[in-house]
């Protein structure tokens, strides 16, 4: 016997997904209308723009700020640690050195 099944086997049958999806009850946690997802995304995303409007004239986040020529965002701070960056290069020496264009081969067999 076979430990390995044909792939739609895994899937619903069309005639169900079919109902299903018209009805609305395919339970899953995505949207499933394309326009619909997209006007979701398009309404956080204005939301967000809001947000971060109001923060940048509130003086918040401090690396920000908005001037007559646009927004400025400045770079952050290095935060990482002396110690990690002793550790690098030790971390860095313990991978194999692979050429990208043998591993690009490999990965396509």
């Amino acid at each position: 016997m076979s430990q390995v099944r044909d792939f739609d086997e895994y899937l619903k049958p069309c005639a169900t997904f079919g109902e299903q999806q018209r009805e609305n009850q395919l339970g899953l946690a995505v949207e499933t209308s394309a326009a619909r997802y997209l006007d979701e995304r398009l309404e956080h995303l204005h939301e967000a723009l809001d947000e971060t409007c109001r923060l940048v004239v509130a003086g918040k986040p401090p690396d920000v700020g908005l001037h007559d020529r646009g927004l400025r965002i400045w770079p952050l701070d290095d935060a990482t640690l002396a110690e990690a960056n002793v550790l690098r290069p030790q971390a860095y020496d313990l991978m194999p050195h692979v050429k990208i264009t043998d591993l690009l081969l490999e990965v396509d067999q």
